[in-house]
């Protein structure tokens, strides 16, 4: 092939190869999602939170929103309990990952943006209701989950 037809390939790839960003005035289709999950929260509902700490300065914690889990930075705890739970998840051994919580808590409706460009959201936490089962996509080799502090 001579030196003419590999340029003129390489421009006809280079020409192709769109960028993948959004037009300015398209919305962005997992944002609109999210924002749409967020609004159909109900308040009495409680929440299902997890500890699962990420290998980038992302929040530790996620929120289960609509069928999805979202990053979530805990913006405000009530209660001593709380507290005791919350530094509790945190000392968890790496092997019993993600440990989840059942809670009473209100979500910030605001989507944040993680410096890693993900989604997240604030949690304020008022009750911790139970620890929740390990979830079905757990290997039978996990460790299990530890036992949970005592009030």
């Amino acid at each position: 092939m001579s030196g003419a037809w590999r340029a003129a390939i390489a421009a006809l790839c280079l020409c192709a190869c769109g960028s993948a960003t959004l037009a300015p005035n398209e919305p962005n289709p997992l944002r609109r999602t999210l924002e749409r999950d967020l609004a159909k929260i109900d308040v009495k509902e409680p929440l299902e939170l997890r500890y699962n700490p990420a290998p980038c300065n992302c929040p530790a914690f996620e929120v289960h929103i609509g069928e999805r889990w979202l990053r979530a930075e805990i913006s405000r705890v009530e209660g001593d309990i709380v507290s005791v739970w919350l530094a509790w998840l945190t000392q968890t051994p790496i092997e019993a990952l993600p440990v989840q919580v059942s809670l009473l808590g209100k979500i910030e409706r605001e989507l944040l943006r993680t410096a890693q460009g993900s989604y997240a959201v604030r949690v304020d936490v008022r009750e911790i209701l139970a620890p929740k089962a390990p979830s079905m996509t757990e290997t039978p080799e996990a460790a299990p989950e530890p036992a949970p502090p005592t009030p």
